[in-house]
């Protein structure tokens, strides 16, 4: 443990009642000590209000054990401050400590903050800005962009294309030596486009291949092919281009490689700017953009039904037969006062369906979602039969409770056609209590006596009544 001694300045004693020193006090007269650490834990030290005053006011200084220590040095051992004493820790219970330290405004993904780690029982941890949640690279966005200030003549092996100027740079990356190497922190996930343009004057005609490379393999995917072509003077060449999202680590060296696999050796690239390297990080978080003024005025536009409501822009809205409530984190509820009509939902196939089955089989089914309240739930159809000897029976089905909607046979309504070409609407509707559920409603429908049922214009609608 350092010692810490306190030494006075003036020819008077100086109080300290806060600390457990011999008579409560430094000794009277200049360069008068008290040993504190041999009462005092540093805690108390630097918690004394008097000791501080004392200092502040150049009463007293501190003296380490080996040499004196200069008034500004003696008040940050007794009220510390990171910015002014290195290696001094932040604490829970003083204010004003991260505010005093110098700011860097334009932070880069290897610089490091200090974290409490949730799933460590809140131990402190260090964690590079560029490992963050917020996208490849770190939060802030990461852009570079290279490219060949010169020429590169492609042989017929591969051939390494220049790269040797920087448009956009980051400390990130580094270009050198026409590679670029993803420098420590730098890791994450990234979009990568390469393009390489020829402009070759002779009529050899020629076939090029280029490739994007890390650590010396080929991205798979990357590769690109290209031509020289001079037919009767007339010559064209090619863009070469691919691009990639890839997952890049520290350390890996990134360039462009291309060879001529036909024809003539040494294929020019296009004046300056022909090679060209671009790499974004994916996902990143650009600042934050500062807070726009409150609202005010008549500045709000109202529409129903996608129409705009004439006499705007408004400035109050009054929600009529509803309540608001605070659903907090600055959120307000609307709600209906009255719930009618709420939750309206309708399924229908207006196709028709036949069946000889003397069974009932499905033609319709509403599933609701987990419901609160009583709904109404209706039906309706229009049916008929082959035989005029012969009937039609459709029901609504209620197969989440068993029970059958808006009629007290449990086989629905029955028809007899006097006619087998006569249409007959039926349908008929329930109250329906739900309890936070969800349930199944099943449009049904069968024959009686061996002969055609059939069903067409098939509805089932629920909405909220209470």
């Amino acid at each position: 443990m350092t010692t810490l001694i306190a030494k006075n300045q003036t020819g008077g004693a100086l109080a300290l009642p806060q600390l457990p020193v011999p008579n409560n006090e430094v000794p009277a007269g200049i360069g008068a000590t008290v040993t504190l650490t041999d009462y005092a834990s540093v805690d108390e030290i630097s918690n004394d209000a008097d000791l501080l005053a004392h200092i502040t006011a150049g009463d007293a200084i501190l003296n380490d054990g080996v040499s004196d220590l200069s008034a500004e040095q003696s008040e940050q051992v007794v009220s510390p401050s990171p910015s002014s004493i290195a290696g001094a820790p932040i604490h829970s219970d003083i204010d004003a400590e991260i505010s005093t330290i110098a700011e860097k405004v334009s932070p880069v993904s290897a610089d490091l903050v200090v974290i409490e780690d949730s799933a460590a029982s809140n131990a402190k941890r260090r964690v590079q800005v560029g490992n963050l949640p917020g996208g490849g690279g770190g939060g802030t966005p990461v852009y570079v962009d290279y490219y060949d200030s010169g020429t590169t003549n492609i042989g017929s092996s591969a051939t390494t294309a220049g790269l040797d100027t920087s448009r956009q740079s980051d400390a990130l990356f580094v270009l050198a030596a026409n590679q670029v190497t993803v420098q420590a922190g730098g890791a994450g996930d990234y979009f990568v486009c390469y393009a390489i343009t020829f402009g070759e004057t002779d009529s050899s005609n020629r076939e090029v291949e280029s490739w994007l490379e890390i650590n010396g393999s080929e991205v798979a995917a990357t590769r690109s092919v290209g031509s020289h072509w001079d037919e009767h003077s007339l010559v064209t060449d090619n863009t070469l281009t691919r691009s990639a999202i890839l997952t890049l680590a520290d350390a890996d060296v990134i360039r462009i490689r291309a060879e001529v696999t036909n024809g003539s050796s040494g294929y020019t690239t296009d004046r300056p700017g022909g090679v060209s390297l671009q790499i974004m990080t994916i996902g990143g978080v650009g600042p934050e953009g500062p807070t726009g003024p409150t609202g005010s005025g008549s500045n709000v536009i109202v529409q129903e039904d996608g129409v705009t409501v004439g006499g705007g822009p408004h400035g109050t809205l009054n929600f009529i037969d509803c309540t608001a409530t605070d659903a907090g984190g600055g959120v307000a509820d609307i709600t209906p006062a009255t719930p009618f009509g709420k939750d309206y939902n309708m399924v229908e196939d207006t196709a028709q369906s036949t069946t000889t089955s003397s069974s009932f089989v499905a033609k319709l089914t509403l599933t609701t979602g987990a419901l609160t309240g009583t709904y109404r739930i209706s039906w309706s159809a229009v049916v008929g039969q082959s035989n005029t000897q012969d009937k039609v029976e459709a029901r609504l089905r209620n197969t989440t409770d068993s029970t059958t909607i808006g009629n007290q046979n449990s086989d629905g309504i029955r028809i007899e056609p006097k006619d087998p070409n006569n249409r007959y609407p039926v349908g008929g509707f329930d109250l329906v209590v739900f309890a936070g559920v969800a349930k199944t409603f099943v449009l049904q429908f069968r024959e009686q006596d061996g002969n055609t049922a059939r069903i067409e214009d098939a509805r089932i609608e629920c909405w909220r009544t209470s």
